[in-house]
């Protein structure tokens, strides 16, 4: 991979460095090496107004593989002036960045558009790539990174992206800072470890646009008139052809409502009985703030007995199959949930060809 978030450089000199690097891996490993490597480039986390990624995707399609790039969207994790009161109102702000629909709704939507946009017009064959991404920079926030809330922006920028025809997604990090995967100090799964271990288990390529009938229950009158009218209805779905099973089509359901339920009645008009049978990951944590997960109500545990040679570990992330067309979809306040559908039910079988 050609760069790290280099700046101040002119697309000629960037693609010459391409050219350079596939000069340099030619004369270590052999000019027979051919299909063996791929180059990847230019990982840049801000570039110039105007033509630069275009010109660069159109000097080096060629020879790259890939077209790489960083994004921080929630901005920094700490401020310089770190006093009591702006550590407060900061954490409050990457609250609001992950949490708040019109915050939320345009994370890092200009920067998707305009690397998406440099793709398509040079008509190139590139792999767009996700090289680098953390949610907060500078090693991420302590006790927001590195909680349950972290899922939301990482699972949504994942099925952004995936819609936006990207082929990879690289989480920084797996271990270090405090957006790591996989904690440091105690070398137990963060929350996002989940999130990002069923995503690449159950989300394939093929993505798809669902129109979504849903309602909201909320457990009383009081809860429901609390609840921010920003937040009504505000929940996101995505859905994926199945990675390691044709024919079955995966939804991920975000709902970001803090009091209410979210159940879903028809999708792309189709009714219960459409969407069954069906495999269900709720995912639910005490608080958003909480190292604890919950899969289907089981907190998930790192002990010996969770891992094999075999299997690596959290082989268990198994789901609550659902048969009864009466039991609706529904994800509860503040939690998320891929929900996969067997090639037998009639929305597989319209979308990804199920049998």
């Amino acid at each position: 991979e050609f760069g790290n978030e280099l700046y101040d450089f002119e697309n000629i000199t960037a693609a010459a460095g391409i050219r350079e690097l596939q000069h340099v891996v030619m004369d270590v490993f052999g000019a027979d090496t051919g299909q063996n490597f791929q180059l990847l480039g230019p990982d840049v986390a801000r570039w110039k107004e105007g033509p630069f990624m275009t010109e660069f995707v159109e000097l080096t399609k060629d020879v790259l593989y890939g077209l790489t790039w960083h994004s921080y969207p929630l901005g920094p994790s700490y401020l310089l002036d770190d006093s009591s009161s702006n550590h407060s109102a900061h954490q409050q702000h990457l609250v609001d960045q992950m949490m708040r629909p019109d915050k939320v709704e345009t994370l890092g939507q200009k920067q998707v558009r305009h690397i998406v946009q440099s793709h398509d017009t040079a008509i190139s064959k590139l792999k767009l790539i996700m090289g680098e991404s953390g949610g907060a920079y500078n090693s991420g926030h302590n006790g927001l990174s590195n909680r349950f809330i972290d899922s939301f922006w990482y699972l949504k920028s994942m099925a952004i992206l995936a819609q936006n025809h990207h082929d990879m997604f690289c989480r920084q990090t797996l271990i270090g800072g405090y957006y790591e995967l996989i904690d440091h100090e105690t070398f137990t799964p963060n929350p996002s470890y989940f999130a990002a271990r069923l995503f690449a288990k159950l989300m394939g390529r093929q993505v798809w646009h669902v129109q979504v009938n849903h309602e909201l229950e909320s457990s009383s009158r009081q809860q429901q008139q609390e609840e921010p009218k920003q937040y009504h209805g505000y929940q996101r779905v995505f859905a994926h052809c199945s990675k390691h099973h044709g024919g079955q089509l995966t939804l991920l359901i975000l709902n970001y409502s803090p009091n209410s339920t979210a159940v879903l009645n028809q999708i792309d008009g189709m009714l219960p009985n459409n969407l069954v049978p069906r495999d269900e990951y709720i995912m639910t944590a005490p608080n958003l703030t909480s190292k604890i997960v919950f899969l289907n109500g089981r907190e998930l545990t790192l002990d010996d007995s969770d891992c094999t040679a075999d299997t690596g570990c959290f082989a268990h992330l198994n789901p609550n199959t659902v048969v009864d067309s009466d039991n609706r979809i529904s994800v509860p306040p503040h939690a998320y949930a891929f929900v996969q559908f067997a090639k037998e039910s009639t929305i597989s079988k319209k979308k990804c060809g199920g049998s």
